[in-house]
């Protein structure tokens, strides 16, 4: 209603139900025509210059098929949030860069894949590769789709000059909640299964599991891991749901 009321030249699209943020992004973009598109999280503030500065590097940089925005941490915004995504050999992404403070950098630098939370992406790549995937519903869908681009040929840069600031999982619940750890559990097996060449596959998924049993064994005898100890349920759902979808995944699904 704020959006209609107040800025009456933005096209509002409604969905009846919660489809989630991959699915969510998805809809946005087959609404849209432009040469590029933008998504945003609901948890940010951004400079006034950022988007105009996405699109001025884009313009730039033909070759690149989307960038990262500079996102900032929300409270402290001399501390960086993410800089773009990175992937470990278990499955997990990190953030780049993240809580360490920023030094001002002017040229874009390349990266694996930016955070969806603040980033550009070239249309006619989304066209050429696929949207998000929906069944993702949340969290690790901007890496699945990172890395079907850099497999497709497409890179990716951080544009540092981009500033958006990030309050961080605000929407879920803020840090580790229970949904966080069930989502990206279970996304973490899916990105590896449907998205990992096959070569590198057992290699991910030995490293993954053999990084998640750490630690389940670490929040049961260390004290700093307890927030992991308290959602332990929604750990296991999450990698039964993994378990359980695999087959699947594996077989319909596969990209390499």
């Amino acid at each position: 209603e704020f959006m209609e009321a107040s800025y009456p030249e933005v096209r509002v699209v409604r969905n009846s139900e919660n489809l989630g943020f991959a699915e969510g992004m998805n809809v946005g973009i087959r609404a849209s025509k432009g040469e590029y598109v933008v998504s945003l999280n609901n948890d940010t503030e951004t400079d006034p210059h950022w988007l105009a500065e996405l699109v001025r590097q884009m313009d730039r940089h033909p070759e690149m098929g989307s960038a990262a925005s500079a996102l900032m941490d929300f409270k402290d915004r001399s501390r960086i949030d993410s800089l773009g995504d990175g992937y470990w050999l278990d499955g997990r992404s990190y953030k780049v860069g993240s809580a360490q403070l920023f030094h001002p950098v002017t040229e874009p630098f390349e990266i694996l894949c930016p955070c969806a939370a603040a980033s550009i992406y070239r249309s006619s790549m989304l066209k050429r590769i696929g949207l998000f995937d929906k069944d993702f519903f949340a969290y690790m869908e901007d890496v699945d789709l990172g890395l079907r681009a850099q497999l497709a040929g497409y890179r990716s840069i951080c544009i540092p000059t981009a500033f958006v600031y990030h309050m961080g999982s605000a929407t879920s619940g803020g840090g580790a909640s229970a949904f966080t750890i069930r989502q990206t559990t279970r996304n973490i097996y899916r990105v590896i299964i449907k998205t990992v060449p096959l070569l590198l596959l057992p290699i991910f998924m030995l490293f993954a599991l053999s990084s998640q049993l750490g630690l389940v064994v670490l929040s049961l005898v260390l004290p700093q891991f307890r927030w992991f100890r308290l959602h332990i349920r929604a750990y296991f759902e999450g990698l039964a749901h993994a378990l359980r979808d695999l087959p699947g995944n594996f077989v319909r699904r596969r990209q390499v």
